[in-house]
């Protein structure tokens, strides 16, 4: 999510200065490394005038690390459905220029559902939280009553599965290549290091963010746009560097545990012939997905808890032993 300084009684307003405009973009996942890479290469922006700040110890510590690397081109709803085709296209462009699929593990993908006894649905709208199946998602976009389970899978007695989505417009990618790629064009990326403070001028333009290092230095980097991504810490970041402003964003997380395990039957050979996203809908408890990634990977995930604390850090994050085990025993059973 990206939350973005501008004009109005809440927030500073960001503006040019004669050497040209400054950008600090707080946060270095998939959304800010991808913005630093576009805005670098549009022409109208000096790489070297393009800052990415990141807090975390480890970069890619939370979601952009450590989700599956799914991309649909069209599950999304009326008011995110020309966004969502475009980031998919995107993404497919830069995998083509740049060998995705050997450099950073980009794969075309195919989706399928599958249905252990009958199907669930949820009513309500928080569907993820509540352990549904991002299938139903897609349910208007089924396109094949054939088995599309690949040879990895294990299935039960009285299961089905329907292969799902339309073709060529799935695939899984990995983010930390778009961080590589900014940075070798002339992005400056400051890491680990927690933003504190805005300054502004007489008229209330922003002109510089004030960072600090874990040992305490501080350093001013010139900013005359800010571009907060985040993720569920943004609503955090904002505070900090707003704090009289009483906009609230509606940002919110959703913790959850995931798994990266091994399979004999998924091997460097396959995955030239494409990887596979499997939403499962289960007769009780949760409904995990389940990605085979280049790499010889499989991700197990789906066990979702929206009343985990956030931590500070990402790395602060704490592994539940329990939570572990019973992706394993879903892994054995799949």
């Amino acid at each position: 999510m990206a939350a973005v300084a501008n004009g109005g009684s809440t927030t500073a307003v960001a503006k040019g200065s004669s050497e040209g405009p400054s950008t600090v973009i707080i946060g270095a996942g998939i959304i800010g490394s991808a913005t630093a890479y576009y805005l670098a290469g549009s022409g109208n922006t000096r790489p070297e005038s393009i800052h990415l700040v990141e807090a975390s110890p480890e970069l890619f510590a939370s979601a952009s690390g450590k989700a599956g690397g799914f991309c649909v081109s069209d599950w999304f709803e009326t008011a995110t459905a020309s966004l969502g085709s475009l980031s998919f296209r995107l993404h497919k462009e830069l995998a083509d220029r740049h060998d995705g699929f050997t450099n950073w593990g980009y794969s075309r993908s195919t989706a399928t559902s599958f249905v252990e006894g009958r199907q669930l649905h949820t009513t309500s709208d928080d569907w993820l939280a509540e352990g549904g199946s991002r299938a139903q998602q897609a349910g208007e976009h089924f396109i094949s009553d054939a088995d599309g389970a690949p040879a990895w899978l294990t299935r039960g007695r009285g299961s089905r599965s329907e292969i799902i989505g339309d073709e060529g417009g799935v695939a899984q990618v990995l983010s930390q290549s778009l961080l590589r790629l900014s940075t070798s064009a002339g992005v400056k990326l400051h890491h680990p290091a927690k933003p504190t403070k805005i300054d502004t001028d007489e008229a209330g333009n922003i002109t510089s963010v004030q960072i600090q290092t874990p040992d305490g230095a501080t350093q001013s980097i010139p900013c005359t746009r800010l571009l907060i991504t985040a993720g569920a810490w943004t609503p955090s970041v904002f505070t900090t560097l707003f704090p009289s402003s009483k906009l609230r964003l509606g940002i919110q997380p959703l913790a959850g545990y995931s798994l990266v395990v091994k399979s004999p039957r998924w091997t460097r050979e396959l995955e030239s012939k494409g990887c596979h996203a499997i939403f499962t809908s289960m007769q009780g408890g949760i409904s995990p997905e389940i990605f085979s990634r280049v790499g010889e990977e499989i991700y197990v995930a789906g066990l979702n808890d929206a009343q985990l604390p956030l931590p500070e850090l990402a790395t602060d994050a704490k592994v539940d032993a329990a939570s572990i085990a019973e992706l394993r025993r879903i892994s054995e059973k799949f």
